[in-house]
Formats: C-alpha cells, sequence, structure tokens
C-alpha cells in the first residue's frame, strides 16, 4: 500500500501508521527480553529489533553465535546473513571467522558455508 498506492493520502497514513507500529514494537520487543528465558526466541527478538533500526542489538546478537546449541547457533547464522550490510560486516565477519575458528558439528559448517559462502573456507 506504501509503495504502490497511487493516492498519496493513503500512502501518507501507510507511512504514518508504520511509524507508529514501529515505535510500539520496538517498545514491546524490549521489554521482552529481561523475561526471555529461550535464546532462539532472543534471535528473532535481537534481529527484529536490529531491523528497525536499534543498532545496538548487532553485540548481543553476535554473542549468541557462542551459544551452546548447534540449532540456535544456525538460526544466528541466518540471522546474521539476513541482517549483513556494508555497515555491519567487519563485525559479523569477524565473529564468523572465530566461530568457524573453532571444532564445529557438520550442521554448523553447512550453514556457514550456505549463508557466508565467500568467507567459508
Amino acid at each position: 500500500m506504501l509503495k504502490n498506492d497511487e493516492n498519496e493520502l493513503v500512502r501518507c497514513f501507510a507511512g504514518e501508521a508504520i511509524g507508529v507500529l514501529s515505535e510500539n514494537l520496538i517498545e514491546f520487543l524490549e521489554e521482552r527480553i529481561p523475561f526471555e528465558v529461550d535464546s532462539l526466541a532472543l534471535v528473532g527478538i535481537y534481529s527484529s529489533l536490529y531491523k528497525l533500526g536499534r543498532k545496538e542489538y548487532l553485540i548481543p546478537l553476535l554473542t549468541l553465535l557462542k551459544d551452546d546449541y548447534h540449532i540456535m547457533v544456525i538460526r544466528t547464522i541466518i540471522a546474521l546473513k539476513e541482517i549483513l550490510s556494508l555497515e555491519n560486516q567487519d563485525l559479523i565477519f569477524e565473529a564468523i571467522t572465530r566461530l568457524k575458528s573453532q571444532d564445529l558439528p557438520v550442521s554448523i559448517n553447512d550453514a556457514l558455508a550456505r549463508c557466508f559462502p565467500e568467507n567459508h573456507a
């Protein structure tokens, strides 16, 4: 609607609504963090907050690469691939390089090869 509608008022109101929803969503997600006990859910929260402009959540997201649960690490790798940009590539590639230096399960190596082939040995 925001991109395609020919009516400027529709595009205006859609843009305003998205702005309000985004702010409410940011507040909601940030309030959930202290109560969330599932690391997998935190991947979604941190990556969503990052996508909504809260760049400070990249570091907590990168920290989740250290989790002992391989599904958790794989989901984090996928989330990092989704948010990869020129702005954050140095931090992400540094974390990926550190991860690769470890003895990893085949499943994590496969995820790395799929998501970061340019950075995979």
